[in-house]
């Protein structure tokens, strides 16, 4: 029972880990299928929620109800770049949005980001109102025209650590 603490603490290791996996997996899949595809992926801003798993543990509904919350204003930030991203779920506590443009051509920037995204969430359940505070982190990758798959990769694989480490 001891080492039980340090157990689940290893496990919060493995999740961004096979994550990292299964993008860079996915990633591969689709330019093989498509190989002219492998240039269009130019940026990617990674977000990293580092509290979402202990909300999880805490309170199953009230982290499904902001997870809800926290992808509508995801959405949001999507449409309002004039929907050139397109965001989706990295790992448990890890998002992304991959833009088939340099980073600099995005209309959206990372601190405009991190205060729409980041923050307090209201969340109501059960007719109780909860604020929720999601301590969010973001970085972006980019590959530059005519630069290697596998580094792209490999920093993503980084950049999804680096935000979600704690």
């Amino acid at each position: 029972m001891d080492n039980l603490p340090g157990g689940i603490a290893a496990l919060g290791v493995i999740g961004p880990a096979i994550g990292v996996g299964l993008a860079a997996a996915a990633a591969a899949g689709a330019i093989g299928r498509n190989p002219e595809a492998a240039g269009a992926i130019r940026g990617v801003f990674i977000l990293g929620i580092r509290n979402l798993s202990q909300l999880a543990a805490s309170d199953a509904r009230l982290h499904s109800e902001t997870l809800r919350a926290f992808g509508r204003r995801l959405q949001n930030c999507v449409k309002t770049s004039g929907e050139i991203g397109m965001p989706g779920r990295w790992s448990e506590d890890c998002f992304a949005i991959v833009f088939n443009l340099p980073l600099s051509g995005v209309p959206i920037a990372i601190d405009q980001l991190r205060s729409t995204l980041g923050g307090n969430y209201a969340i109501q359940l059960d007719g109780e109102s909860h604020i929720v505070s999601l301590d969010l982190r973001v970085q972006a990758v980019e590959r530059p025209k005519g630069g290697s798959e596998g580094a792209f990769f490999l920093s993503l694989g980084q950049a999804a650590f680096s935000v979600t480490a704690h």
